[in-house]
C-alpha cells in the first residue's frame, strides 16, 4: 500500500508534461521522467524509425501509420480474425479461414471500415451458426 500512496503523491506533485507513470510487467508502478535538454525540449524516449520486412523505411510513428494505411487488407484481415475470436469466444479453426476471408472481401466491397466489418461479422455464418 505504501508504493501506491507514494505513486499517487508523485502524480499529484509532478507537472503533467514531465511525467510518465506506468505499470511494469508485475503490476508495480514505474515512474520515469522525461529528460530535458538545455533548450527545454523533450528528448524522445525511443527511436521510432525502422524498416519493414519488405524494405520500406519510416522515420516516425506517423510515417509508420501511413505505410500501413496504404494496404488496408492485412489490417482488415487481422481485425476480422480478432473480432471473430472475441465474438465467438473460441479460437479460429482452419475451416474458419474461408469465412474470415469472405467477411473481409465483403467489407472491402463496401468501402472498408470497422463499422462495416462488425456489421458483416454479425450477419455472417461465423457468428450466427456456431
Amino acid at each position: 500500500m505504501g508504493r501506491l500512496v507514494w505513486a499517487v503523491a508523485v502524480i499529484k506533485k509532478t507537472p503533467k508534461n514531465a511525467r510518465q507513470v506506468n505499470l511494469n510487467q508485475v503490476g508495480l508502478f514505474i515512474c520515469s521522467y522525461t529528460q530535458f535538454q538545455a533548450s527545454s525540449k523533450v528528448k524522445p524516449y525511443l527511436n521510432a524509425s525502422g524498416e519493414l520486412p519488405d524494405g520500406r523505411k519510416f522515420a516516425n510513428i506517423a510515417e509508420f501509420q501511413t505505410l500501413f494505411a496504404t494496404s488496408p487488407r492485412p489490417l482488415l484481415m487481422n481485425l476480422g480474425q480478432q473480432l471473430t475470436i472475441y465474438s465467438t469466444g473460441r479460437p479460429l479453426a482452419f475451416s474458419d479461414r474461408a469465412g474470415v476471408n469472405e467477411l473481409v472481401t465483403r467489407t472491402e466491397k463496401q468501402g472498408g471500415g470497422i463499422r462495416t466489418l462488425v456489421h458483416e461479422l454479425v450477419q455472417s455464418p461465423l457468428f450466427q451458426v456456431r
